[in-house]
């Protein structure tokens, strides 16, 4: 397939921005820009054409890999990073160059001020669409300006088209079928926390999954007030809750879930919290609609937490966009304003951290649709995990 026209809208950017040329290094994004590609490189986009700027270890990998991809010319690197680089800006004549200021290091813009003369300042745009302050531009001595932006990639890849979507929906199918297996096989009082984790990543790459897209936080007992502490050697116990948050990857798209799951599960206090926030991640799927600020389906969650006066254990977001990064944008949290749009790929996970006695996380991932939504991850979270 020709992603083209993705490329297109960086195009587009430029000319509005009164830009020469745009580079991303950061792998999310080239993968965006050019999906064919699977290996290591850098994406130059002028104007009227396409670069991929690869070392010798991808040379061949990118020619057989980007062969139905348009208008993408190859760069082979055989001088350092930088001087490769600067070669293509002579080459291709550019006066000014945006780079993004989020996957720079210090290192790297310690060599750039090696060239660089005078500053201006330079504002863009954000991805809640305010104007942003950002880091001024730097000119550099053979005369290409280099100006920092933000979220020029990012906020294409908010909303998802019918492709990625479809491989968000392979990932999900993933973790249903063979997260309940494993839950299903879990010997209560032998298994143990990387047990667990260690079955998860075996079993969901061979169902098809490629890399996990973070590592899998198992943790039972009293450490699962901590909402991401790491699988120790502890076994998973009856009467205790466990947290099991887990993702599978499809064409390097992820999906995110999390189950609080418990066998023998008596105390009521648990139950009750359990329902509740079982009843808070409900109501906040049923208010997913294009136009609806994710800070009012915070809110909302907040409030029905207040009125049980849990709010106070309630210590992150209720959620965040998922694609090629698992966490991306929009972030759903209460100081957020971003308005729901079709095609924004999301998770809603509420959460009660009671310290030093249990936790309860539930998390799905949720495509926003037309006139509301659907849960793209589908595996049970009801009463079979709370009894024998």
């Amino acid at each position: 397939m020709n992603y083209e026209f993705r490329r297109n809208k960086i195009e587009k950017k430029l000319k509005r921005e009164g830009l020469d040329l745009f580079f991303t290094r950061h792998y999310p994004n080239v993968r965006y820009l050019c999906p064919s590609f699977k290996g290591e490189g850098t994406i130059l986009i002028t104007k009227d054409r396409t670069f991929l700027l690869v070392d010798s270890r991808y040379t061949q990998q990118a020619k057989l890999e980007i062969g139905e991809e348009q208008n993408i010319e190859i760069a082979e690197m055989k001088k350092p990073f930088m001087k490769s680089l600067l070669k293509l800006f002579s080459q291709t004549g550019v006066k000014s160059v945006a780079f993004e200021t989020e996957y720079t290091t210090f290192a790297f813009l310690e060599m750039l001020k090696k060239h660089c003369k005078g500053v201006h300042p330079v504002r863009n745009r954000s991805p809640l669409g305010d104007r942003t302050e950002m880091p001024k531009a730097l000119p550099i001595s053979n005369g290409v300006q280099l100006h920092p932006v933000k979220d020029w990639v990012e906020n294409l890849r908010v909303i998802k088209d019918d492709k990625e979507i479809s491989h968000i929906r392979r990932a999900c199918s993933i973790v249903d079928k063979i997260l309940g297996e494993i839950i299903d096989d879990i010997k209560w009082g032998k298994t143990s926390e990387l047990e667990l984790e260690n079955e998860i990543e075996y079993r969901f790459k061979k169902e098809g999954s490629e890399h996990l897209p973070f590592k899998p936080i198992i943790v039972g007992g009293s450490r699962a007030s901590f909402p991401h502490a790491h699988p120790t050697n502890e076994t998973l116990n009856e009467k205790e809750f466990v947290i099991v948050d887990c993702g599978a990857s499809y064409e390097g798209y992820g999906c995110d879930l999390t189950r609080t799951i418990g066998k023998n599960i008596m105390d009521t206090e648990k139950i009750g919290t359990y329902n509740l926030v079982l009843k808070a991640q409900e109501a906040a799927i049923n208010n997913i609609k294009p136009g609806v600020k994710t800070s009012d389906l915070c809110k909302l969650v907040r409030e029905m937490f207040w009125k049980e006066d849990v709010v106070q254990f309630f210590i992150h977001g209720l959620g965040h966009g998922v694609g090629l990064d698992i966490h991306e944008a929009p972030a759903l949290s209460s100081h957020g304003s971003v308005k729901l749009k079709e095609g924004m790929v999301i998770t809603i996970e509420p959460g009660i951290y009671i310290p030093n006695k249990y936790g309860v996380r539930i998390e799905d991932t949720v495509l926003v649709t037309s006139k509301g939504c659907e849960v793209l991850t589908r595996l049970p979270k009801s009463s079979w995990q709370l009894s024998s």
